[in-house]
């Protein structure tokens, strides 16, 4: 895991979207100790920083995005955000399943902090999952439209698969209509 240091601050240099990283299945599960809240605690200071200094639209980082081998990710409160504007709330995702998908299709358009460029990717409307947060509970959540798409994509970084990869799936698909 490479650093840069902003205004004293140890944030996350974020991978680009090449690197083995991030084109192979996360294998680690995430237990979490009192070991691993500098590192969540840098993965929060990097999310904040693609925001507020570069100027992203970033929602969410996964573990692999900074070179950690386990599955979770983090995910702004979008309801928290919409009200203040700020990233207050951000959610620890850890170890999850996507246990049910809506057959009905949305078109996501979607900027990866690992590639700084958008692409228009088919994700489902509506997803059911199952993940532990930051106190080892079981989360049971039914996702929508912006928040089903940003847990899909970060979903997707922990299996390997790339936003590319789905957005040329989909062109191809396009292409043969």
């Amino acid at each position: 895991m490479q650093k840069i240091l902003y205004r004293g601050i140890e944030i996350f240099k974020v991978l680009p979207l090449d690197n083995q990283c991030l084109n192979q299945a996360v294998t680690g599960t995430f237990q979490h100790s009192i070991n691993d809240d500098t590192i969540l605690n840098q993965m929060i200071d990097t999310l904040r920083y693609q925001k507020q200094v570069l100027g992203t639209n970033s929602v969410a980082l996964s573990a692999n995005q900074i070179g950690w081998d386990v599955r979770l990710f983090l995910m702004v409160d979008l309801q928290a955000a919409r009200k203040n504007n700020l990233y207050r709330k951000i959610d620890a995702i850890i170890n999850p399943r996507i246990v049910e998908k809506s057959d009905e299709i949305g078109l996501s358009e979607e900027i990866c902090l690992s590639l700084n460029d958008v692409s228009f990717v088919p994700r489902s409307n509506k997803i059911k999952v199952v993940y532990q947060n930051l106190m080892n509970q079981e989360i049971v959540a039914e996702l929508k439209m912006l928040s089903a798409y940003i847990f899909q994509h970060e979903f997707d970084h922990l299996e390997g698969i790339s936003v590319l990869q789905k957005a040329q799936k989909f062109e191809i698909i396009q292409k043969q209509k």
